[in-house]
């Protein structure tokens, strides 16, 4: 049952995984680029642009990062609990989570250009938001990689406690037969 349990573990992560790094961003891509926002008084079309090499391409890489982010996700949340398995496969999705940060810096896909007809253009920079985050991910690289260390030689010590245990009762006190 407890194999089962763990798969299941890891499709729920698989899954939520796939919702916040590939649908939901791919989606509100898709959404802003096709966005038309008319301006009431003179009718005109609000223009947005994002990306300076284009949506498709910004997708393109959410998706195939995405993709690998699930599966890693899959495997470290179908691990068992302070398995070696799990904390590598963690440091793995770390990785590859800051990974997936700094292709949406170099992406274009940060900073969003508004023109606004009649009143000029306006710019929104969200490069600081991702370094912060990195930031934090390079945090829980640091308290992952001590999680490892800290499996790895609980492991160890568990094997030299370990003892051939010899019951009494097979015995008697003087260590012959009964």
């Amino acid at each position: 049952m407890g194999g089962m349990k763990n798969l299941f573990r890891g499709f729920i992560g698989m899954a939520i995984y796939m919702t916040t790094t590939m649908l939901i961003p791919a989606l509100t891509f898709d959404f802003v680029d096709k966005m038309e926002i008319p301006i009431p008084p003179t009718d005109q079309i609000l223009d947005i642009e994002i990306a300076q090499g284009g949506i498709a391409v910004v997708i393109f890489w959410l998706v195939a990062l995405g993709l690998t982010i699930s599966g890693l996700a899959f495997f470290t949340w179908s691990s068992p609990k302070d398995s070696r398995r799990k904390v590598v496969f963690s440091i793995l999705l770390v990785f590859t989570n800051c990974f997936y940060l700094w292709s949406y810096k170099f992406s274009g896909a940060t900073a969003f250009g508004i023109q606004i007809p009649g009143l000029g253009s306006v710019t929104l920079d969200f490069v600081g938001m991702v370094l912060l985050y990195l930031g934090a991910y390079t945090l829980i690289i640091v308290a992952k990689i001590w999680k490892l260390i800290e499996v790895e030689f609980g492991k160890r010590k568990e094997k030299k406690e370990e003892k051939v245990f010899v019951p009494e009762s097979t015995f008697g006190k003087d260590g012959g037969a009964l």
